[in-house]
C-alpha cells in the first residue's frame, strides 16, 4: 500500500475520478463526496496531495470490498494444507520446499539462530537467489533437496514439493541436538554450493584455455595439474550425462571445507577429492565399456543406503577413498567383468567383454577411453605390431588434460574403415568385405575408431589408401614430405595418378592441421603398405582395451 501510495500521481487521481463517474468501471461511485477532474486540477499542491491520497485509499478499499472474496478451506492436517496452498498458488509465485521449511528451522533454535543456523541458511539462499525466475528457482531447489536427502541419510525422494517439504520437516524435527541441526543444514549448503560451482558450469567452448571448475578448485588450494585432471574427469562425467555420480562427488567436495586452507587436513581432503573423481571416471568407463548401455546408478545409491554407507548422518567413518574404490570394484566383480582379488584374471575378464562392445554407440566414453589408451604412448614400430601403441616416457604425450580434451583436433570420433560400406569400391586390394557382415560387424569396435576434428571427420569418408595419405600427412614433418610421397605411394602399391584422384579436401586439411600424435600408429601401418582389415581391427580392439584397463585400473 505504501509503495502504491508513493507512486500514485495526479494523473492517476484524475483517472480514478473519471472512473467514479463511469457505470462500467469497477470504481463506479466509490467516492462519497462530489469532485470532478476540473475541480481537482484547480486545487493547490498541498490540497491535491491530501485529496490524492484519499482517492487512492478509497479506491483500493472499494475494489477489495466489491471484487475480492475470502474462502476458508479446512484441511485435516498441515501436509494437506501446504499441498492445497501450492496448488492454488500455482498462478502466482510458488514457495519452494526450503522456504516453507525455513520458519521451522528458525523457531527451533530461538535466540541462538544468528550464530548457529543462519550462516548455513544464508549460504543456501544465496545460491537459490542466483535464479532470476520462480520456475528456475523451484527447479534448483528441488535438485538441491533431492541430493541432500540421499547424501544426508540415504533417503530417496522425488522432486515433488510435498516430498521435499516432508523430508525437510520430518528429518529436522527428529533432531534434538543443536550440532545435529547444524550438520543437517550444512549438508544442504554444501549441496547448494556443489551444484553452483561444479554441476552448473557449462562445458567450455572448443579450444578454450580457461575452465571455471579448475579455477574454483585452484582457489580452494589444489595444485594446477591436480585441478586439471580432476576437472577433466568432472567434465567427462557431465558430458556423458552421468548425473548420479554427483551425489558421491559432493560428499568428498564437502569434506574440503572441514579444514582451513593450507593445513595438512585441507591438502588431504583435496587429494581425496581428486582420487574420488578419477576413481569415478574409471569405474564409469570400465562399466560402460564392457556392459550394456544402462548406467550404474544403483551402485551410487547403494553407497548411501547400504548398512555400511557414506551418508552424512550415519556413514562418516566410511567417507574414505578406499571404501569408495572397493565399492566400485565389488560392483564390477558382481557383473563378472572384474575380479577384485586377482588383477590378472580381472584384466582378462574385462578385455574379453570390452573388445567386442560397439564403442561407437557411446562416443563420449569412447573418446575418454581412446585418450587413456594413447596417453604417454607412441607408435609401435616392431614388425607385426604396426598400427599399435607402445608406452613412452611420462609426459611424452600427455593427453589427459583439459586443453587436449577440448582441443578441436580431438572433437569427434572417426571410423578408420568407413562406417558404411562404399557403394563403389575404388581400392579392392585394400578393401575387406568381412568388415561389414551385418550383426557381426567390427566397424563400431574401438579398434576401428580414432579422434579427429569435426572438419576432418566430415571430409575424409574415404577408403584406406586415401586415409593413409591423409594420416601420414598429419604425422610427417613438412620438411620431409617432398621426397617421402613417392615412397609412400610405392608402399601402398599406388602411382602418382592415384594421388591426383584423391579428394582435394585431403590435401587442404593435411596442410592446415596440427600434428596429431594419436594418428601416428595408424599412419605408420599404412605407410608400411599394410592393410586395414577385420583381423587387424579385432587385434587393435584388444590392444586398446588392454591399455585402457591398465590405465584405469590404476585409478581404482
Amino acid at each position: 500500500m505504501s509503495e502504491g501510495l508513493h507512486d500514485f500521481t495526479d494523473n492517476d487521481a484524475a483517472d480514478f475520478i473519471s472512473a467514479n463517474e463511469d457505470s462500467d468501471s469497477n470504481l463506479f461511485q466509490f467516492l462519497e463526496f462530489e469532485i470532478n477532474v476540473q475541480q481537482f486540477n484547480a486545487l493547490s499542491v498541498y490540497e491535491k496531495e491530501i485529496i490524492r491520497h484519499g482517492i487512492f485509499l478509497l479506491g483500493v478499499c472499494h475494489f477489495l470490498h466489491k471484487n475480492c472474496f475470502i474462502v476458508v478451506i479446512g484441511c485435516q492436517n498441515e501436509d494437506l494444507a501446504f499441498d492445497m496452498f501450492q496448488t492454488l498458488n500455482a498462478s502466482g509465485t510458488p514457495l519452494t520446499s526450503f522456504e516453507v521449511f525455513k520458519p521451522k528451522a528458525v523457531s527451533s533454535v530461538g535466540n541462538s539462530y544468528q550464530t548457529t543456523l543462519k550462516p548455513f541458511i544464508d549460504r543456501i539462499e544465496n545460491i537459490l537467489e542466483t535464479e532470476t525466475t520462480s520456475d528456475a528457482k523451484e527447479r534448483l531447489n528441488d535438485k538441491i533437496i533431492v541430493s541432500s536427502a540421499v547424501t544426508y541419510n540415504g533417503e530417496i525422494i522425488s522432486a515433488k514439493f510435498s516430498d521435499g517439504r516432508n523430508w525437510l520437516n520430518n528429518t529436522f524435527t527428529a533432531l534434538t541436538q543443536a550440532v545435529d541441526k547444524e550438520l543437517f543444514l550444512k549438508n544442504i549448503a554444501i549441496q547448494s554450493e556443489f551444484y553452483n560451482e561444479i554441476v552448473a558450469p557449462n562445458q567450455p567452448k572448443i579450444n578454450s584455455q580457461t575452465y571455471r571448475i579448475s579455477n574454483h578448485l585452484s582457489k580452494l588450494g589444489m595444485g594446477t595439474k591436480q585441478a586439471d585432471i580432476t576437472t577433466l574427469c568432472i567434465y567427462y562425467l557431465k558430458k556423458a550425462n552421468h548425473t548420479k555420480s554427483y551425489i558421491l562427488l559432493s560428499v568428498f567436495y564437502g569434506l574440503i571445507f572441514d579444514s582451513a586452507p593450507g593445513t595438512p587436513n585441507r591438502i588431504k581432503a583435496l587429494s581425496d577429492f581428486e582420487e574420488v573423481c578419477k576413481a569415478t571416471a574409471a569405474f564409469f568407463t570400465l562399466w560402460m565399456g564392457s556392459l550394456s548401455t544402462r548406467f550404474p546408478d544403483k551402485v551410487y545409491t547403494e553407497l548411501f543406503t547400504d548398512v555400511n554407507n557414506i551418508s552424512i548422518r550415519n556413514g562418516k567413518a566410511n567417507q574414505k577413498v578406499k571404501f569408495v574404490k572397493d565399492k566400485f570394484k565389488t560392483a564390477l566383480t558382481r557383473e563378472k567383468v572384474f575380479d577384485i582379488n586377482n588383477n590378472k584374471t580381472s584384466k582378462f575378464q574385462w578385455v574379453l567383454k570390452a573388445k567386442n562392445i560397439e564403442w561407437y554407440k557411446r562416443q563420449i566414453v569412447s573418446k575418454f577411453a581412446l585418450f587413456c589408451a594413447h596417453h604417454d604412448a607412441t607408435a609401435d614400430t616392431r614388425p607385426g605390431y604396426e598400427g599399435l601403441l607402445t608406452s613412452a616416457q611420462s609426459g611424452a604425450n600427455d593427453l589427459l588434460t583439459c586443453a587436449k580434451w577440448f582441443n578441436s583436433d580431438h572433437e569427434v570420433i572417426e571410423h578408420v574403415a568407413p562406417q558404411n560400406m562404399p557403394k563403389n569400391i575404388k581400392y579392392k586390394n585394400y578393401f575387406d568385405l568381412q568388415i561389414y557382415p551385418g550383426n557381426t560387424s567390427v566397424v563400431n569396435k574401438i579398434g576401428n575408431l580414432a579422434n579427429f576434428s569435426r572438419q576432418q571427420n566430415s571430409s575424409i569418408d574415404s577408403e584406406w589408401p586415401e586415409k593413409v595419405f591423409f594420416y601420414w600427412s598429419l604425422t610427417t614433418p613438412t620438411a620431409n614430405k617432398s621426397y617421402q610421397v613417392q615412397q609412400l605411394l610405392t608402399n601402398l602399391g599406388l602411382t602418382a595418378n592415384h594421388l591426383s584422384n584423391f579428394p582435394p579436401s585431403l590435401h587442404n586439411l593435411s596442410s592446415t592441421t596440427s600434428y596429431l600424435v594419436t594418428v601416428a600408429p595408424i599412419a605408420y601401418r599404412g605407410a608400411e603398405g599394410l592393410s586395414w582389415d577385420k583381423a587387424f581391427i579385432e587385434k587393435r580392439s584388444e590392444h586398446l582395451c588392454e591399455r585402457v584397463y591398465d590405465k584405469l585400473s590404476g585409478w581404482l
